[in-house]
């Protein structure tokens, strides 16, 4: 049988078997009345209801939800093709989106699935810049440092502004501090912003040395 009908028919069979109307209460206190399960994702389902389509994330739905879904999502995983660059764009995205729940899940993915990816290194380099001298250097990336890595994504960003807009001394001055390559890359992703972290880390040390 072709491996893509094969694909298509687990899916649809998966989909209509779900399709009971519930009420579904995120972790968060959001509600979701009288909501059809339309479909299981790998990180989630997709809810039906009167005020129109959403998708409620595993990450922040209560213990039962996750394993009442358990088997459905595990097919759903095992029928998913992404890459870590992809789980990574994901990942990026849901952070410029402010959904650090979901972030954390996704880089935590990457992490445990391709731990020898690019972009797994990248991943725990943003672990070691944001736990830098904390007592707990392991475990699982959490929502909290997916809101500071977000804060620390829009301050590069400025920053970066700042340089292009300063004068001349004052741009020697940054790029003295904090290097030449920070303000050369053009790219605020999180391969650069893993960059630049480390570089505003070393820079802080020096500062306190100096003091």
């Amino acid at each position: 049988m072709n491996p893509r009908k094969t694909t298509i028919t687990i899916l649809g069979i998966l989909s209509a078997s779900l399709t009971l109307a519930d009420d579904f209460k995120t972790v968060n206190g959001k509600e979701y009345k009288n909501a059809t399960v339309s479909r299981v994702e790998p990180d989630g389902v997709v809810l039906k209801s009167k005020s129109g389509i959403s998708k409620v994330y595993f990450v922040e739905s209560p213990k039962d939800v996750q394993e009442r879904f358990h088997d459905a999502a595990q097919l759903a995983r095992a029928l998913d093709t992404k890459t870590p660059a992809d789980l990574m764009k994901q990942a990026e995205s849901a952070l410029q989106g402010n959904n650090f729940a979901y972030t954390a899940a996704l880089f935590n993915q990457i992490t445990e699935e391709y731990p020898a990816s690019p972009q797994a290194k990248t991943v725990r380099e943003l672990y070691s810049f944001l736990r830098d001298k904390q007592a707990r250097q392991d475990g699982p990336f959490t929502a909290i440092e997916a809101q500071r890595l977000r804060s620390v994504m829009d301050a590069i960003v400025s920053i970066k502004r700042n340089h292009r807009t300063a004068r001349p001394q004052k741009r020697a001055a940054m790029e003295t501090l904090l290097g030449t390559e920070i303000f050369q890359d053009e790219n605020n992703g999180l391969d650069s912003v893993s960059a630049a972290g480390a570089k505003l880390r070393d820079a802080k040390g020096k500062a306190l040395q100096g003091q």
